[in-house]
């Protein structure tokens, strides 16, 4: 977006040669980008859809700043950029220099030398925020920090030249005559401060900032927020660590290591601060209720994905960095006088993967507070298992405490999608059955939510290696009736705006055991773009009869016949290896509510947050619905269900016979495991383009990648899960017959339907007989993985106590 540009800059490729100049208010723009990009480039593609040539440098300066200054004039300052490119090819160095001061001029000739000038001072360095992001999941392109100086002060002028005579001795009793001189020279000028560069891997422009360590600036603003040096100090095992990442991310960068956590990515946000009474004053207005005091509270919402979105089938996969705990530190700062009036570290441990922590602070006199301005920071900092940190800093929020506006235009939210769809269920998640079918429609499966029925709703086809992500997002906003202010309209606005930046739509996968990647809404997208083209899709009606607004996110698409849920954001099949995953839906829009006018202004903006937990917290009373007045809804975790027989398989009848997968029906009668006999009561199918073949000197059996088998070892010797892509040679099946090892086990092209069976009354897993081995029904198939302990070294029990007991004085 040619928007973003917002200064004139330099563009220095191929190896700082050739340079362009692509200022953004030049209206010659377009033709300079079109000479370096392509005719058939457009100018959105500078900031959007760069593909950059692999050792490209790109140095950021205002062009006057190229320029050498005039005698004694200071260099010009670098300025700053911020630049998006979201599919980076090859490598990048980033230059961010401020301009060059003048040399000082020459000192005048004469009987005695003129002083020389003295040389101008160098500009600042340009401060860079680069976001990149990289659509194939394997690539293995960086950007880099090449340089960040600050301008070269101006060398002083040399003194003038003499071009009077030497001094004569006097005579006898009388004094000699002075002799001309050089001129001094001038004094240099001082060096411009150095630039700044915070490179962003794989962040759209959000809400949240990654601290690299190797940044001076980054190191400096984390010690400070911290409460100083000193103060960081005084827990000896965070500073240590603080200093390894440190370390370790000076070293990637310079190519000596590859990063030990380039795949952690981090995101937070901070939901709606709000002010919470307590002591009830007079009513002053005769509408609004005052009190005397105040506390501010607000929530946290955390998560940490781990892994790539592109999941390795071909190896083990290396151990992954789990989180064991997380200290934040929060900030309320009054914004005229940067006073800080609140300070606090809020601390979890745990399964922090996926964490929603809720502040409420001190209390504070109804004067201190009103008609102020305030922000609110909050800096997040990780440290896994082995003693590793990552540090976030969501994006702050602003909020004035005003008698009015303390009534807000929300009413209460209510979540349509996603949400239990099967008549009478009242709890447990919510879960989708991704490219299957429930054959018998008349008949659902128990617990399942959305399936697939017309192939555009949320059909959901592993192909070409790749699994989409469609989820559908959809509810009510009741706004309040105002009789003076009435709502006059409503519409979703941009993530950018005056209220500050904020994230859209991300799905958090659990992939196996404690590795977790994550999804983005139309990650594609620019953030100042998103909400604009979901308005122009009529993604949300306003009805002024009700005064109910009604959202339903479809995104326009093209020609492709995609479903306006999808997501547009894949990841690769090595998912399916697993077949149950449990998600959660972090995000928001931004409602702006148009209205009569009010203290001083028609609008008013809200993020409308959506916020997966697995228990709610103490505030909220149900899932779905938000309690009056809140911005923010919660709903349970998303489990997405997969993995069949092949239709060849042989399943044990009741009658001792066998019959092939795709010929069971409802109402057959299956001998399972544990003596039990089973009614077929539902069938589901897809449709997958490969299947795991495993075999042992007994025979084989053909299943899809995430299908529950019944394996013996010795640490459970009455059998265990394991879904058959994590199956390997040595492994034994157990069986009515006994154990057989398996002695080759592969993936096959198989583009065919596959088949599994829920039986009657069915309310745990259970295992039938296929192809002589005892196997997973859906149930089964579909159970939520025990994660393995993580074991916690002591060097990340050292850390772990040090937050715990963090104060900032």
């Amino acid at each position: 977006m040619a928007g973003n540009l917002t200064i004139p800059m330099v563009v220095l490729a191929h190896h700082l040669k050739n340079p362009l100049q692509v200022p953004a208010i030049n209206p010659n723009y377009k033709t300079a980008l079109r000479s370096y990009l392509g005719e058939n480039s457009t100018p959105a593609a500078f900031n959007t859809n760069l593909l950059l040539k692999k050792g490209v440098h790109l140095h950021f300066v205002l062009p006057s700043a190229l320029k050498k200054g005039y005698e004694t004039e200071n260099g010009k300052d670098g300025g700053k950029v911020k630049i998006t490119v979201l599919d980076l090819a090859g490598d990048i160095h980033i230059k961010a220099s401020g301009g060059n001061g003048g040399h000082g001029g020459k000192g005048k000739e004469g009987c005695s030398g003129g002083r020389g000038g003295d040389g101008g001072n160098g500009g600042k360095g340009a401060v860079v925020d680069f976001y990149y992001n990289t659509k194939e999941p394997d690539s293995k392109s960086r950007a880099y920090i090449y340089s960040v100086e600050g301008g070269t002060g101006g060398k002083g002028g040399s003194g003038g030249i003499c071009t009077g005579s030497c001094g004569l001795g006097g005579e006898c009793g009388e004094k000699g005559t002075a002799g001309a001189k050089f001129g001094d020279g001038g004094d240099g000028g001082a060096n411009g401060k150095n630039g700044e560069i915070k490179i962003h891997r794989n962040e759209t422009v959000s809400d949240v900032y990654t601290h690299h360590f190797e940044n001076d600036k980054d190191l400096s603003d984390f010690i400070e927020n911290h409460g100083g040096e000193q103060n960081l100090k005084k827990y000896p095992h965070i500073w240590n660590a603080v200093m390894e990442t440190r370390k370790r991310a000076e070293e990637a960068v310079n190519g000596e290591t590859d990063s030990d956590i380039s795949d952690v990515k981090i995101n937070a946000s901070i939901l709606q601060v709000s002010p919470v009474g307590v002591d009830s004053n007079t009513d002053l207005s005769g509408e609004n209720r005052i009190f005397n005091y105040y506390k501010i509270s607000a929530g946290i919402q955390m998560s940490y994905a781990n892994s790539s979105a592109d999941i390795s089938r071909e190896e083990e996969l290396a151990e992954p960095s789990v989180p064991v705990a997380y200290m934040a530190v929060v900030k309320i700062i009054e914004k005229s006088q940067e006073e800080l009036i609140y300070g606090s570290t809020l601390y979890g441990e745990g399964d922090v993967t996926h964490a929603l922590d809720n502040l409420e602070t001190d209390v504070f006199p109804y004067e201190k507070l009103d008609g102020k301005e305030f922000k609110m920071t909050v800096q997040i900092t990780y440290v896994d298992q082995n003693g590793k940190i990552s540090t976030v800093a969501p994006v702050e929020r602003s909020f004035q405490f005003d008698k009015a506006k303390l009534d807000s235009y929300i009413k209460q939210i209510k979540v349509e999608d996603p949400h239990w769809k099967k008549q009478g269920k009242t709890s447990g998640n919510i879960v989708f059955l991704y490219g299957r079918t429930i054959d018998q429609q008349a008949a659902l499966y128990g617990d399942a939510d959305y399936w697939d029925t017309d192939g555009y709703y949320h059909k959901n086809q592993f192909k070409d290696g790749i699994l989409r992500t469609i989820v559908p997002i959809s509810g009510t906003i009741q706004l309040q009736n105002f009789e003076k202010f009435e709502v006059t309209g409503a519409s979703i606005d941009s993530y950018q705006c005056a209220e500050g930046s904020f994230s859209t739509f991300q799905l958090l996968y659990n992939i196996s055991g404690n590795r977790n990647t994550v999804a983005t809404y139309q990650a594609d997208v620019g953030l100042g773009e998103l909400g604009q083209k979901l308005q122009a899709n009529g993604d949300l009606t306003y009805d002024s009869q009700t005064n109910k607004v009604h959202f339903d996110l479809k995104f326009p698409v093209d020609q492709s016949g995609r479903s306006p849920y999808d997501w547009n954001c894949n990841i690769s099949g090595g998912f399916l290896d697993e077949s149950s995953h449990k998600c959660y839906l972090d995000g928001c829009f931004v409602l702006n509510v148009a209205h009569k006018m009010r203290i001083g202004s028609t609008n008013d903006r809200y993020a409308i947050n959506i916020v997966s937990e697995d228990a709610l917290p103490d505030t909220q009373k149900e899932y779905f619905t938000g309690k009056e007045g809140s911005q923010t809804v919660y709903i349970p975790p998303i489990v997405i269900y997969w993995g069949c027989f092949a239709k060849d398989t042989h399943i044990k009848m009741a009658s001792g016979k066998t019959e092939r997968a795709d010929k069971i029906r409802i109402g057959d009668r299956l001998p399972a495991m544990g003596g039990k006999i089973l009614t077929v009561a539902e069938i589901l199918t897809g449709e997958d383009p490969e299947i795991i073949n495993i075999k042992t000197e007994k025979g084989s059996i053909r299943v899809s990648g995430g299908h529950a088998m019944w394996i013996y070892d010795e640490s459970s010797k009455d059998g265990r899960r394991k879904a058959a892509a994590r199956l390997k040679k040595g492994d034994q099946l157990l069986s009515p017959y006994g154990t057989f090892e398996i002695t080759d086990i592969s993936r096959e092209l198989y583009n065919d339907k596959v088949y599994n069976f829920i039986f009657e009354e069915e309310e745990t897993a259970n295992y039938i007989e296929a192809n002589g081995y005892w196997s997973g029904d859906f149930y089964a198939q579909n159970e939520e993985e025990k994660k393995e302990p993580v074991q916690i070294s002591e060097k990340a029990r050292a850390v772990m106590q040090e937050f715990k007991e963090f104060t900032l004085s």
